[in-house]
Formats: C-alpha cells, structure tokens, sequence
C-alpha cells in the first residue's frame, strides 16, 4: 500500500513537472511569435494592435500557469510557493517561469501596447526568495554559494535573473544625467558580474554563459557612447568587484578572475586600450 501511494505522487510530481516544462516552453514560443509580429510592425507591416496584444497575453499566461500562478490577482509568493512544494521542493520551473516573464516583460514595454501585471525587481525577488539561500552570493557578494550537492540548474536561473537586473539598470540610466547616470552603470555591472560568476558555476563553456555573454556584448554596443563612455565604466566598476565578489574557494571552473572581467578583456581587450588605468578602479581617463 505504501509503495502504491508512493508511486502515485511520484506520477503527479512528474505529470506536474511535465505540465510546467510545457507551459514554460509555451510561454517562450508566444513571446518569440510577439517579437516576430514586432519586428514585422516595426518594418511596416500591418500587425493591429488587438492581435500583438493577444498573443503577449497569451505568453504572459503560460509563464505564469508554470509558475503556479493560477490567479494573477492572488498572492504570486504563496501560489508559486505552492507549486515548489508540489514539485518536491523543487524551485527550478516556477523560478525559471517567473525570470522569463521578466524578461518578457522587459522587452514588451517599450511597445506601449504590454505592461507588467507587476514591476520586474518585484518578480525577480520572488525568484530570488523561491531558491535556497546557500545557493545565492549574499551581503553585497561577500558569502559566495556553498552546496555541496547542487541543483546546478537553479544557478542557472539565477544566472538569467541577475542579467535581467543588469539591463533593468542599463535602461534606466537614460532617465538620470550625471552622478545619477553613472550609479546606475555601476549598479548594472554588478548584476552582470554576478550573473556571469552564477553560469561559470554552472560550468566554464556551458550554453548560458557564452549566451549571456553575447547578450551583453551586444547591448553594450548598442548604446551610442559605448566606446567612450559605457564601455570605459564597465572596465572601472569591474575592476572595483575584485575582492568585493568572493568566489568560492573549491570552484576551479571559475578560476581567480571574474568572469566579467574576462570576457571584457576577449570581447573588447585590455582595459588601457580603453583609457583605464592598471591600478584597480583606475579612472576614466
């Protein structure tokens, strides 16, 4: 008897896994089905409002059906938390759910026609709260992960939700001038810093974080002072994170470097080539 009701949660435990793999892999062919409807109207093709805004909600709904979030005008905690325990505790497809309508979120709103049901750093810290904490750097990068059995797949995730930080602060840079600007470059190489160290621990040469580094690449340059300005202050503030984000002593995938700094120096080259001093923090010069 007890192997026979043992076997039935295991049944719906991997039904439910399977059902929030679906809707989550639904939500991303709805989004990808948005952007090309995007791309198509952009270009000036007829694609009416009513229908690009179907299928963004459309999208918007199977991220959240993987997520737990039956109801969106509930509480998303306790309904994502529900799901994660009925998936054995284990936080992978509502977590990784909710960073994809952040992302989804992050690319629609400049159309005017999608706005988040809630703000994206809200979302974020609900993924950030649904992934054990021994699985996180905390108190400003001082503690790094320390698991000694992992879910490598849950840093994954927080590798996606850290990025997502970056390019929210990226944005919002253009609406400050001055000091204002800057802190906001400063906050967004943090987010890329770890985001990058998340997917090192995922492993050296794993698909998310060349994938992640392309993206970055790219955004970086498409901001019109990347040369002479962006760029420049990704070196200053990357170089600042030595010693402040502590890697894990036992992870010799990582190595001693950071990893965003690594990849500036094969994307871009060395930082004096960019009018940054040696010394640590250099100046812009």
């Amino acid at each position: 008897k007890l192997r026979k009701s043992a076997r039935e949660i295991f049944k719906e435990r991997r039904e439910l896994e399977r059902l929030s793999e679906a809707n989550n892999e639904a939500g991303c062919l709805w989004r990808e089905v948005a952007w090309v409807m995007r791309k198509e109207r952009e270009e000036g093709g007829e694609i009416e409002d009513n229908a690009l805004r179907s299928v963004m909600d459309t999208a918007e709904s199977r991220f959240l059906l993987a997520a737990g979030v039956k109801n969106p005008q509930e509480d998303w905690a306790r309904q994502s938390a529900r799901r994660v325990k009925a998936l054995g505790d284990n936080p992978f497809w509502p977590a990784l759910a909710l960073v994809n309508l952040g992302w989804f979120y992050h690319y629609t709103q400049p159309t005017g026609i999608k706005f988040p049901l809630k703000p994206i750093e809200e979302i974020l810290n609900l993924v950030f709260n649904l992934i054990p904490s021994e699985y996180q750097w905390r108190s400003n990068g001082q503690k790094p992960p320390q698991v000694e059995e992992p879910n490598v797949l849950l840093w994954a995730v927080l590798g996606k939700a850290e990025m997502l930080r970056a390019y929210e602060k990226l944005r919002q840079r253009h609406e400050y001038a001055g000091e204002e600007r800057e802190a906001r470059v400063q906050e967004a190489v943090y987010h890329a810093a770890l985001a990058l160290q998340y997917d090192r621990l995922v492993g050296s040469d794993n698909y998310d974080l060349r994938r992640a580094e392309d993206g970055l690449e790219n955004r970086i340059r498409q901001s019109d002072d990347w040369p002479n300005r962006l760029l420049p202050l990704f070196y200053r503030y990357a170089r600042q994170l030595t010693g402040r984000i502590v890697l894990p002593e036992n992870d010799r995938l990582a190595g001693p470097e950071l990893a965003l700094l690594k990849m500036l120096e094969e994307r871009f080259g060395e930082a004096d080539l960019w009018g940054i001093s040696r010394e640590v923090g250099g100046e812009v010069q």
